[in-house]
């Protein structure tokens, strides 16, 4: 009997480890799989939280309000809007910037075309105005916008009249400076006015011994009125250049 009772009690003793341990191992897979969850949680409401767009159904930079402005010439007048909560004043600026612009409409009736004079005819009769256009490119954690403010009359079509870059940073939505893109790019300002002075004469064209293009005077005005004033003409080619835009 004593014999027998000790095998009993081994076994039940036997039976309280195996539970013990097996319920022990589902309880800490439990657990563990639990923590883990709330770990891959944590994890995808950080990567939600990374993203910094007003708008996450629409890109980080996009165009509204679109409208034909002068049909003859291909001229439309649109918003461009940075997708960041960050840049609202930027975008804001922006806005009332093209709005301005396009207030500087003259119209032919006031400004009579010589006769003889061939000009670009048009229904509302205008003879000059200002008008904007865009480039962007997205490159990596940076996207660019290059505004391009020209002037337009019937008889000279179009001619470039001011330029500027923007880029901002898509993980945290803030508007770079000239120095940080040059910092981040490894380029300084000698290393640019170096480049745009190569560029120009090997684009250099005579003509009857005479240069065109007069690069001394160019680098000039880049220095004078451009980069070195601080107005802002840094931007990131499709190809992820740092593009100065003169």
């Amino acid at each position: 009997m004593e014999k027998t009772r000790n095998i009993i009690g081994a076994i039940l003793l036997l039976l309280i480890i195996l539970t013990v341990s097996v319920g022990g191992y589902f309880a800490m897979q439990y657990f563990t799989k639990d923590n883990n969850s709330s770990n891959v949680e944590k994890k995808d409401n950080k990567k939600k939280n990374t993203d910094v767009r007003i708008d996450t159904s629409k890109d980080y930079l996009y165009y509204e309000n679109a409208e034909e402005f002068l049909e003859e010439a291909e001229i439309e007048k649109c918003d461009v809007i940075f997708n960041f909560t960050s840049q609202k004043d930027l975008n804001n600026t922006l806005h009332q910037e093209l709005d301005n612009l396009y207030k500087n409409v003259t119209y032919i009736k006031d400004n009579p075309i010589p006769k003889g004079t061939e000009y670009i005819e048009n229904e509302k009769g205008i003879y000059s105005l200002m008008y904007r256009d865009y480039i962007d490119n997205s490159y990596g954690d940076y996207v660019s916008l290059v505004v391009l403010d020209f002037k337009f009359d019937v008889i000279n079509a179009s001619v470039i009249n001011n330029i500027k870059g923007y880029v901002v940073r898509k993980s945290n939505g803030e508007l770079l400076t000239p120095k940080q893109l040059l910092q981040e790019f490894n380029v300084t300002e000698d290393d640019i006015i170096t480049k745009v002075k190569k560029r120009l004469d090997d684009s250099q064209v005579l003509e009857e011994g005479v240069t065109i293009i007069d690069v001394d005077s160019t680098i000039k005005s880049i220095k004078d009125n451009d980069y070195y004033k601080g107005v802002k003409t840094l931007s990131i080619s499709k190809n992820g250049k740092l593009t100065l835009n003169f």
